[in-house]
């Protein structure tokens, strides 16, 4: 910001007067400037958290968390303890929508990801208020100063496809050549940042928001959206099924809702979720990379790769049309 002139109000420093502190900047703004190229921000404590792999090919394991803890205004933080974060936006910074802007972290932060118990119920937890100390039993609350006031349900963001969006384009091609199919669209999003704040939604790779792909299709008149969600820097060790989605209502708002889950619960599927806002859903596994021949292991070539993802892509959607048939048979016998 060289040459800029900024009119400022705050504290200026007891010795030295010539030292004025800023806290907060809340708004620049300048009728006539223009700048074409990305602007670029740094801060000198601002982190990039990545994901890393254990040596010894172990993971701590946790349990569930719990995602709505009881408020006891009587309990005792502990010192030391996790915190309940309602709202953390973090640091942030931008000229409008007109100029794009970039936050460049100046450290990086290496973290280990526990794997969370399945299946298993979350454990109730309680929420303090005030100061903790070593007797506390509770999490502390901590409603974070740079609160955001956005809409966290607020719209996906396109994004640019992935490495593996092509090959999901090729698969969805190939499959609405079949009899009953009709092809909508394919898009591709970001995935949606965690209220959870678990970091799994960054890509080990980029460095930016998980992506995923989203094929819009009619199978014998049913609506249907597929999804893709890109795990290609975890592959093969964590993968994530094709997810197939058939709304009862609110088609944007439902779809919304699961993504959002999905990153919520560290790049999981939400089956509680899904089941809430989805009339029908099914999945379809990854088809193995080699296959067995008589005993023998041998590699898949793409083409049959894409094959055995289509005719599993295939089933799913059968069985999704078979879920409404169901339905419709039990209705019309009441």
């Amino acid at each position: 910001m060289d040459g800029w002139v900024a009119k400022v109000a705050g504290p200026v420093g007891d010795q030295v007067e010539d030292i004025f502190y800023t806290q907060e900047i809340t708004a620049l703004h300048n009728p006539s400037f223009f700048y074409q190229n990305k602007v670029l921000i740094f801060h000198p404590n601002l982190k990039k958290v990545v994901c890393v792999d254990p040596k010894d090919k172990r993971r701590p394991v946790v349990d569930k968390p719990d995602q709505d803890p009881l408020l006891d205004l009587q309990s005792i933080p502990k010192l030391g303890g996790k915190r309940d974060i309602v709202s953390e936006a973090g640091f942030s910074f931008t000229f409008g929508n007109e100029i794009p802007s970039q936050l460049v972290p100046e450290k990086q932060e290496n973290k280990l990801s526990p794997a969370v118990t399945s299946g298993a119920k979350n454990t109730a937890e309680r929420t303090g208020v005030g100061h903790a100390g070593k007797e506390g039993t509770s999490q502390e609350l901590d409603f974070g100063i740079n609160r955001s006031e956005e809409d966290p349900q607020g719209d996906l963001k396109s994004a640019e496809g992935a490495s593996r969006f092509q090959l999901f384009q090729e698969v969805i091609t190939q499959l609405i050549e079949l009899e009953g199919y009709q092809h909508i669209a394919i898009k591709c999003y970001e995935l949606p940042k965690p209220i959870t704040h678990r970091s799994a939604y960054i890509n080990k790779d980029t460095g930016k928001p998980r992506v995923f792909h989203v094929a819009y299709i009619r199978y014998l008149g049913l609506p249907l959206l597929i999804v893709e969600v890109d795990m290609d820097d975890y592959a093969p060790k964590k993968t994530l099924s094709t997810r197939v989605f058939g709304f009862n209502s609110d088609p944007l708002k439902s779809f919304r809702a699961i993504m959002q889950g999905c990153s919520d619960n560290g790049v999981r599927w939400d089956t509680k979720i899904i089941n809430q806002h989805c009339g029908v859903s099914d999945f379809a596994k990854h088809p193995q990379r080699e296959t067995s021949v008589e005993g023998v292991k041998q590699a898949r070539t793409p083409s049959e790769y894409k094959d055995a993802w289509v005719a599993a892509l295939d089933r799913a959607v059968t069985r999704t049309r078979q879920q409404v048939n169901n339905t419709e048979e039990v209705t019309s016998q009441l």
